[in-house]
């Protein structure tokens, strides 16, 4: 994911030069592939079938 927002990043920033924009690097300095506003990396996922224990899979 990380990887793909970089790539997005590189080509806005591609195609904002083409059209004469200047990029100041301070501000791309404060851009970050990292994003983690909405993304809950470690928690809080439930199922349809969260209260089956492994035994009543089989």
């Amino acid at each position: 994911m990380i990887f793909h927002n970089v790539l997005d990043i590189a080509e806005i920033v591609r195609q904002l030069q083409e059209e004469s924009r200047v990029i100041d690097p301070e501000d791309l300095a404060h851009i970050s592939p990292y994003l983690t506003e909405h993304i809950r990396r470690f928690g809080e996922y439930r199922s349809a079938n969260s209260r089956l224990t492994p035994s009543s899979w089989r």
